[in-house]
């Protein structure tokens, strides 16, 4: 991975090298100005001998006044070299110089090594001579004479020195060069053993962000880097075994909760929506697409449902608030609300489970409607028993056409009573799981034209007519007792309601999609629009005084409807009023002629 100057590499190798150039430098420096020292004290202890014997050669020279012969013998003394010798008085004026006319130099008392001469102790300079043109070393000594102290100073070139310097400078620098190549090449070599394990194990943790946690890394060797490897080795695993564990248990969870019948739906501490399983979305209406992220109150409808999880939210309090919903359809549902703790004694969020109790509240208005109704169908009859009882015990026995006639009262009033306590204990059955189906394959058209006799006097004397449009070859596969007890509440139903002019019921029966559409329609009073829903609900009756007067119990097409059911079929209700009512229903098509059955077992 191509990092520039920003990687650990450049950054090793450039630390490397800087220090090291920053040694040598430093050595440089240091080298240069011991050698420097060192190389100026050889030319001072040259030159210190040189001055010995020049003072020894001097000493019988007039050195307090310009002569010729001290500037022979100077002049001699300097021919064969680089010494420089100046006599210089004691007011600093130049008496003799080897190298220029004394006359046209100007007075010397303020230079340092002559200053410390006429003090009376040798004096050391190292300067540049502007007469000269070059770098000297001057040596000044001062001399006792019977007319007053001179110095005589002397004075070699520091120009070897200088050469010598340069040198070694050349020396230093190839030798800087070499060491920083050999720095840069070492530090090279030694990030890149420390570099390409850190950056495998950079590459491993990316690989560990994205959920890839092979291969592992392979270190050669030990040290820091191989138990830093093994480390990151050690932790990817368990880190795998850990997401392996979390997303079992998220899966686990979302399984769980997607499959609740109950509505979920959770906020985080912003009342953000962070999750809502599908049952919520159904009950809600509301795409789980579109809701989590956003505030609750943006996408749920439903204020109390809403100010129930934001008190949540703040109070820690749960609520338990009742809803209806009239979207996608009619429903009543109950929501409880709770809080999910956060790490530490903050709230996390609030939870709020939603579950549906349209049908609790219908089954508990169906057992209200069913204790109302049971009571009221029988004490109608049981008060007239009772009344016409009373009446007989008052005397009115003793007339035998009056106790006949209450007498046959009783008897049909309690005949009634008893009808409605068969149908009831039938309705029972049928909706018990302890009802046993004895199955057969029945012909159809034969067990229809078996059950016409048993309606046939009330339809002779209404002038109605009964017809049968069903193919005799049409079975079906039913249990015989309770499909005749089908026919003969629907038959019953039909004449009952069909007025004496002449009206007609009609049987048909197809096979379709694999099933057999039975049809049986009359041409009676009709069903209103309104009361077509309820039809088959216990005890519910479109005119409950006809119905009563006709010895209807108002449990018929409740019984019909629980039969087709239980021999694995619809039923369905059509009706126009004043034009007839059809009544639709599917019965198991047998289509093999087979034997009639033998044995009973449950609907399938």
């Amino acid at each position: 991975m191509a990092q520039g100057w920003h990687g650990l590499m450049p950054r090793v190798v450039g630390a490397f090298v800087a220090i090291t150039l920053g040694v040598l430098l430093i050595a440089s420096f240091l080298l240069h100005d011991v050698t420097r020292t060192f190389l100026i004290e050889q030319v001072e202890i040259h030159l210190q001998r040189e001055s010995r014997l020049l003072l020894e050669v001097l000493a019988d020279h007039t050195l307090t006044a310009p002569n010729d012969p001290l500037s022979r013998t100077v002049t001699a003394l300097t021919e064969a070299g680089d010494l420089r010798i100046t006599v210089i008085a004691a007011s600093g004026e130049v008496l003799v110089d080897s190298e220029a006319p004394a006359e046209m130099m100007e007075n010397h008392a303020g230079r340092p090594e002559v200053a410390a001469a006429l003090q009376g102790r040798p004096g050391r300079s190292v300067r540049f001579s502007s007469t000269v043109g070059t770098g000297m070393l001057y040596l000044a000594f001062p001399v006792e004479t019977p007319d007053g102290r001179v110095v005589v100073r002397t004075a070699l070139p520091t120009a070897a020195v200088d050469e010598s310097l340069q040198r070694i400078r050349a020396i230093m620098f190839r030798l800087a060069v070499a060491s920083l190549a050999a720095a840069a090449l070492l530090s090279f070599l030694f990030s890149r053993h420390v570099v390409r394990p850190l950056k495998e194990m950079t590459s491993f943790a990316r690989r560990i962000a994205r959920g890839q946690f092979d291969p592992p890394i392979k270190v050669p060797g030990g040290g820091e880097l191989g138990e830093l490897a093994t480390a990151f080795n050690t932790m990817a695993a368990r880190l795998e075994q850990s997401l392996s564990e979390l997303s079992e248990q998220r899966a686990y969870l979302q399984a769980v909760v997607g499959s609740m019948a109950e509505g979920v739906i959770a906020v985080d501490s912003d009342s953000r929506v962070i999750l809502v399983n599908p049952a919520a979305q159904q009950m809600l209406g509301l795409v789980s697409d579109e809701v989590i992220g956003h505030p609750i109150q943006d996408v749920v409808s439903l204020q109390s449902l809403v100010l129930a999880l934001e008190d949540t939210l703040q109070t820690e309090r749960g609520h338990l608030v009742e809803l209806e919903l009239d979207q996608p359809t009619r429903r009543i549902v109950r929501a409880h609300t709770a809080a999910l703790k956060g790490s530490g004694p903050y709230v996390g969020g609030a939870l709020g489970l939603i579950y549906d109790i349209t049908e609790l509240r219908h089954l508990e208005r169906v057992r209200t409607d069913f204790v109302a109704n049971v009571s009221h169908e029988l004490r109608t009859p049981l008060t007239s028993i009772h009344g016409f009882t009373e009446t007989l015990l008052d005397g009115a026995d003793e007339d035998p056409e009056t106790r006949r006639r209450f007498l046959q009262i009783i008897n049909r009033e309690t005949e009634r009573v008893t009808a409605i306590i068969n149908d009831l204990l039938d309705l029972s059955r049928l909706e018990s799981d302890q009802l046993e189906v004895n199955w057969s394959i029945l012909p159809l058209r034969r067990l229809i034209e078996e059950t016409l006799p048993l309606v046939a006097d009330v339809a002779e004397q209404k002038h109605m007519k009964l017809l049968v449009n069903v193919d005799p070859q049409i079975r079906v596969r039913a249990d015989e007792a309770l499909l005749r007890q089908v026919f003969i509440n629907l038959l019953d139903n039909a004449v009952k309601y069909t007025p004496d002019s002449g009206g007609k019921v009609t049987v048909d029966a197809e096979v379709r999609n694999g099933v057999v559409l039975v049809t049986l329609s009359d041409t009676g009073i009709g069903i209103p629009p309104a009361d077509l829903p309820r039809i088959f609900e216990r005890f519910y009756r479109v005119d409950r005084a006809r119905s009563r007067q006709m010895g209807g119990t108002g449990l018929g097409l409740s019984i019909v409807r629980h039969i087709v059911e239980r021999l694995g079929g619809t039923i369905h209700a059509e009706s126009e009023l004043g034009k007839g009512t059809r009544m639709i229903f599917t019965l198991q098509h047998a289509p093999e002629e087979g034997s009639e059955a033998q044995g009973s077992a449950e609907m399938p």
